[in-house]
């Protein structure tokens, strides 16, 4: 029998950015009923909706992010929300700055194009946290893979996988998670948006599947 899922929507505004009523598109899944939150961004959670007696979203329990496309009102928020989930690096006496060596604290999930935005932008802002990300990315074909050899990662980033479409073009079980209420698989697959200079591009809409 399926089971429940709460979906906090964040944001709803798309394409103009956010306004004084309105955060950029985003929302938080609980879809194993854990704890651990799936999407979202350090404003928006700070200014969650919620009614009387419901629970608080916690920016440190997100623990897979999904980013369905790479336009600016989609990504910009991804910094500042993965500098607060890694936390800053505990400071030494050597000046050691290295993260630590547990798994990934949070996983994102999209499009090409996603690893080298976040790596370049912790890069040049010579960012430095406490524990560890990790980009897989959604390709197609004719996408270029953008490297995760030793020598081009950042110091907080993990290697990721590169996980290239079926030849129908989705990508199938692309992540999961079991918790309280079964086991979750995530989907994805290509939809067709229309761009600022009113070209067509591909993003990636993920699909939850609860299995009870």
């Amino acid at each position: 029998m399926a089971r429940n899922m709460n979906i906090t929507f964040l944001g709803t505004s798309s394409g103009g950015g956010p306004s004084i009523s309105r955060n950029c598109s985003s929302l938080v899944v609980d879809v194993i009923g854990n704890g651990s939150l799936w999407k979202g961004t350090v404003r928006q959670f700070q200014m969650q909706p919620r009614g009387q007696g419901d629970p608080v979203l916690k920016v440190p329990n997100v623990a897979k992010l999904f980013v369905t496309h790479m336009h600016a009102d989609h990504v910009m928020g991804i910094i500042t929300f993965l500098r607060n989930v890694l936390h800053p690096p505990l400071t030494s006496t050597s000046g050691d700055l290295s993260p630590s060596n547990n798994p990934p604290q949070i996983e994102l999930y999209g499009p090409a194009g996603l690893r080298t935005f976040v790596r370049s932008i912790f890069t040049m802002t010579l960012t430095h946290t406490a524990e560890r990300y990790v980009v897989h990315e959604l390709l197609t074909p004719t996408d270029t893979v953008t490297l995760c050899d030793p020598a081009v990662l950042h110091p907080s980033e993990c290697p990721g996988q590169d996980i290239v479409c079926d030849t129908d073009g989705f990508w199938r079980g692309v992540t999961s998670g079991t918790g309280y209420w079964g086991e979750v698989v995530v989907d994805a697959g290509p939809i067709r948006h229309r761009g600022e200079q009113s070209q067509t591009v591909t993003f990636l809409m993920l699909v939850l599947n609860g299995i009870a």
